[in-house]
């Protein structure tokens, strides 16, 4: 049995959607004179210090990536992604991942945004830098065509192997700022 290791390095955003009340929507997407940045990083300080209405705090004195009952997972994307790809402890490749799909030729399964049932929402996204991903897993016979890149947009959503999804540990990141929108669903 082989150990596989896939590291990937580059820019991610950790993406949380909430669900919000109409009344949430309403204050945040109103009321320039609050930051909903400053409010969903500082949490319960910046809502005691700005006064924020009891029936806007959405986060309710939890942590913002805790706001996640609607979806949350890593995008891997951004500028430049270097990939590597380790067999029982034996590098096999590092190089950009535009090299990797050129070379190996893994499925690509581009996917949709994931539809939201919420009528009001929002959307939080910790950009990150650094190690995004570290998924390990075993194999007979380790075949490059046989990972699979599920991608929404230009961003990687999930790596899969043989249909399985790879576990991430989300390594080593650092936080470069976070970006923070309210939605109403759209009546079409």
């Amino acid at each position: 049995m082989q150990k596989i290791e896939i590291i990937i390095h580059g820019q991610s955003g950790d993406y949380c959607r909430g669900e919000l009340t109409k009344e949430q929507y309403g204050f945040w997407n109103e009321n320039e004179d609050y930051y909903i940045e400053e409010y969903v990083e500082e949490g319960c300080d910046y809502s005691e210090i700005e006064e924020i209405p009891t029936n806007a705090n959405f986060l309710d004195g939890s942590e913002w990536y805790d706001f996640d009952d609607i979806d949350r997972f890593l995008l891997l994307g951004g500028y430049i992604i270097e990939i590597e790809i380790i067999i029982d402890g034996k590098k096999v490749f590092n190089g950009e991942l535009q090299d990797f799909i050129e070379k190996f030729s893994p499925e690509i399964q581009n996917i949709d945004d994931n539809p939201v049932n919420a009528d009001y929402y929002c959307e939080i996204i910790d950009i990150q830098r650094g190690k995004i991903f570290h998924g390990e897993f075993e194999s007979n016979n380790f075949d490059f065509k046989k990972i699979k890149f599920e991608m929404m947009e230009s961003e990687i959503k999930g790596i899969f192997y043989e249909s399985e999804q790879i576990p991430n540990d989300y390594c080593e990141t650092r936080s470069k700022g976070i970006s923070v929108e309210v939605f109403r669903k759209s009546s079409n």
